[in-house]
């Protein structure tokens, strides 16, 4: 039958003690859990096809035939009683008890307090072509992995010595200073993904783009920054960034 998941049995003696469970929890709920009759019927007909094809697939007479018919009946009951919990199962009127009747696993409702992260993110970054940085966003070596947290991503972008206090104060924003850490910068986004690429228009070529990120929880709480990486943003005239300058 291949490999099973979550709640369904992976020993077919087991399904077949569910599936009898959940037709006599039936035959008297099913009208108030809103289960039409036709997908009770329906239960008992493959719990009947699946009990006697592999009643007649005994160890000493079974075929490929028998055995294929055995793994169909199987499969066509698995199905079906997947369909039941998931348009059935998973919703008022039934309760936690009902679900223990039926051999299920009541639903979790109590919610893991989520810790404020103390990882660290390091940022790793590299060209690719001429107006893109790569930003890989790796753990801090000795930290524990930062679970149930996404990536908020900052960045910024300083001409050569610094921006004046009219380039700082246009629409781009640009540094006058190298910042310290992400406080220096602004939000660029959140992610849960391992890779990011910035792109850059082609004025900015040749000054310096500098990133910064950090952890935050489902609370919205925010861990420590991790270091400040830099990198020279490529030109369109040199494309690897090497050298890359006013």
């Amino acid at each position: 039958m291949g490999k099973q998941k979550d709640w369904f049995p992976r020993v077919r003696a087991l399904v077949l003690i569910m599936a009898r469970v959940w037709e006599n929890a039936l035959a008297f709920k099913g009208g108030s859990w809103g289960i039409p009759n036709t997908v009770i019927t329906a239960l008992h007909d493959l719990i009947t096809a699946a009990q006697d094809a592999l009643d007649l697939a005994s160890p000493a007479l079974r075929t490929p035939v028998l055995t294929a018919r055995v793994n169909a009946a199987f499969a066509a009951l698995e199905a079906h009683m997947r369909e039941i919990k998931d348009r059935y199962f998973k919703q008022p009127p039934l309760l936690d008890e009902d679900l223990v009747s039926l051999l299920l696993k009541p639903r979790d409702t109590v919610m893991t307090p989520a810790a404020r992260p103390e990882s660290h993110v390091l940022l790793v970054l590299r060209y690719e072509g001429y107006n893109t940085v790569v930003v890989d966003i790796n753990l801090m070596p000795g930290d524990r992995p930062a679970e149930g947290c996404h990536v908020e991503l900052f960045r910024g972008v300083m001409p050569h010595a610094g921006a004046t206090l009219e380039e700082a104060a246009g629409a781009k924003h640009y540094l006058m200073a190298p910042p310290s850490s992400g406080e220096g910068l602004f939000k660029w986004l959140d992610t849960n993904r391992k890779r990011e690429r910035a792109s850059f228009p082609p004025e900015e070529g040749g000054k310096v783009g500098y990133f910064c990120a950090r952890y935050v929880n489902s609370k919205g709480e925010q861990g420590p920054w991790g270091p400040v990486a830099a990198i020279i943003i490529p030109r369109a005239d040199n494309p690897l960034g090497a050298g890359a300058g006013p």
